[in-house]
């Protein structure tokens, strides 16, 4: 079974900040919000760098291999945000999924 499709407003596991998912489509919905798929971007946010926190902004790595929105990787709850340097994906809808 696949993991559940995140979606715009969507949390990321957070660091120094809280962010949630912000860039997403704007024709392809779940639970009536815009899906957020690969490379779009979470709300800018504080990342440990050292003994400080920075702000900064990521956008989800690959998403699904195997389900696309636009074009691009859905993302699922699990998926990589930042290519390994940020955090990853920590909420999805409860009855939507995707491999």
């Amino acid at each position: 079974m696949g993991r559940a499709v995140t979606f715009f407003g969507a949390a990321d596991i957070p660091h120094c900040s809280g962010m949630v998912r912000f860039g997403k489509s704007d024709n392809v919905k779940v639970g009536g919000l815009g899906v957020s798929r690969q490379f779009d971007i979470n709300t800018p946010h504080l990342k440990p760098q050292g003994v400080f926190c920075v702000p900064h902004i990521a956008s989800i790595s690959i998403g699904s291999l195997k389900v696309k929105v636009n074009g691009r990787g859905c993302g699922r709850m699990g998926d990589d945000v930042g290519g390994g340097s940020c955090t990853r994906v920590a909420e999805g809808h409860p009855k939507v999924f995707a491999g």
